[in-house]
């Protein structure tokens, strides 16, 4: 089944954080080493951005011009992004869906962007059945 906002949480997902930590349920997921490659895949390719929409120096890229007292910075606070990504039997991604996160654009991108880039798991395992699988995957941000 899809999975909605509230059905996701770390005993039905793959989670991985930002400073490498990473679990799954193995009952759920019983090929570890299939999933675990999955998750390092996607940890290759991602890269959460440190600070989002920053304009620094006062320098205005709308006009162009340097503007006395404009600095603007925001960091990113610690928080999750849920989706879960379809693939067919030959472990190809077919759609990426975001389920739930709190709107940061550049974070949301570089979570689906690592999926994306990772394009292919492999054959998926024949006791995973069906033709098209369902992973849902959870992305832990966190600033220490």
């Amino acid at each position: 089944t899809i999975p909605d906002r509230n059905s996701f949480n770390r005993r039905n997902a793959i989670y991985y954080t930002n400073d490498g930590r990473f679990s799954f349920n193995t009952m759920k997921f019983k090929n570890f080493r299939y999933f675990k490659e999955m998750k390092d895949k996607i940890a290759a390719h991602w890269y959460p951005p440190l600070l989002a929409n920053a304009a620094i120096g006062g320098y205005d890229p709308v006009t162009r011009t340097y503007i006395p007292g404009r600095l603007r910075i925001m960091a990113i606070p610690s928080q999750e992004v849920k989706l879960y990504f379809t693939m067919n039997r030959n472990g190809d991604v077919l759609q990426i869906v975001i389920v739930d996160s709190l709107g940061n654009g550049p974070l949301d991108s570089s979570c689906v962007e690592s999926i994306r880039l990772s394009r292919n798991f492999g054959t998926v395992p024949e006791d995973i059945k069906g033709s098209v699988i369902i992973i849902p995957f959870v992305f832990g941000y966190y600033v220490y």
